[in-house]
């Protein structure tokens, strides 16, 4: 399954999950967690600013303009993400629905660098298009350790 971007039931208009873990997902990236967003304008619900294209959150002062929690119980319980043991790294991707992702986080300590790498899926039998912000929680990023993003588009043939 992909991040799903849906709603909880009984909740309020501007809170919604992203599933994480679901979508062929590898590396050093946390499985079977949900992210939280809880806004605070429900006319942003879906929306990232506009500079959002390359996501790393590290501390709590990054991740006030985005206002996520994490989940480990199936979204029976969120609790604020504790940035002293997790990062979270996104990259928004449009394409046809359905598309799948074949998501990626590795450590090159060599390097001293995380590089994410995502395969988006796609296929022309669809004409729906859907954004899919690519939401993953790893393992706190050390400090002087760069990201790098690396996405790949491509085309499912049978």
């Amino acid at each position: 399954m992909n991040n799903i971007l849906q709603k909880l039931p009984n909740e309020n208009e501007s809170q919604y999950i992203w599933r994480v873990g679901q979508a062929k997902d590898s590396g050093i990236i946390v499985e079977n967690v949900i992210l939280r967003r809880f806004n605070q304008d429900p006319n942003i619900q879906y929306t990232f600013p506009k500079e959002f294209t390359e996501l790393k959150i590290t501390n709590d002062q990054e991740n006030e303009k985005y206002n996520f929690m994490v989940s480990f119980d199936n979204g029976v319980s969120f609790k604020p993400i504790d940035f002293n043991k997790y990062s979270i790294l996104g990259y928004p991707i449009s394409g046809s629905s359905p598309q799948t992702f074949e998501r990626d986080v590795i450590k090159e300590d060599a390097n001293h660098k995380y590089i994410y790498k995502i395969n988006a899926i796609t296929c022309d039998y669809f004409m729906d298009i859907v954004l899919d912000f690519n939401i993953v929680l790893i393992p706190k990023i050390e400090d002087g350790y760069t990201t790098e993003f690396v996405i790949n588009y491509v085309r499912w043939q049978n």
